[in-house]
């Protein structure tokens, strides 16, 4: 017998932006965090730029993760993508990355840190290759190196 699943998947409104931003920063500890006012700029901000969209995966009523990403013409870029650590490893990664491939049937890119391996796993797990390396292009806590990301995409 399937085992259900616990977790619901919403579309990402501006009314969501705490709770987007206290999740990143949680994901994102010691790194570049986004604030509230960065998620609110996405959805009230001049588009021009391309259409942002996004789902956040809630279990009752409290919220486990989100993908946040821009259609582009026809292509797609995931803008950020996080779940709360104590919830990782439970498939919400993988409900997400899943939700927006079925959503986006175009190309979809993004950047992952050279170090992220469970990312990277569960990126190429979904067909994404890695296009480059984008060296020094995450900043680091004071005193460490930048770090370099990979340049992955799915064709979809």
């Amino acid at each position: 017998m399937l085992k259900e699943n616990p977790y619901k998947l919403v579309p990402i409104e501006v009314k969501d932006a705490e709770v987007l931003a206290l999740i990143h920063a949680e994901c994102f500890l010691g790194q570049q965090v986004w604030s509230k006012e960065t998620f609110k700029d996405f959805f009230t901000s001049n588009n021009s730029w391309g259409r942002v969209i996004g789902w956040l995966a809630v279990q009752g009523e409290e919220p486990c993760g989100f993908i946040l990403a821009r259609k582009i013409v026809q292509e797609c870029e995931i803008l950020t993508f996080a779940v709360k650590p104590d919830r990782q490893q439970k498939g919400i990664g993988r409900l997400l990355l899943g939700h927006l491939l079925k959503e986006m049937e175009i190309p979809i890119f993004l950047e992952v840190a050279t170090d992220n391996l469970a990312a990277i796993k569960l990126y190429e797990s979904e067909g994404f290759e890695v296009l480059t390396v984008r060296r020094d292009y995450y900043e680091a806590e004071p005193g460490q190196p930048k770090k370099d990301a990979y340049l992955m995409r799915c064709l979809n």
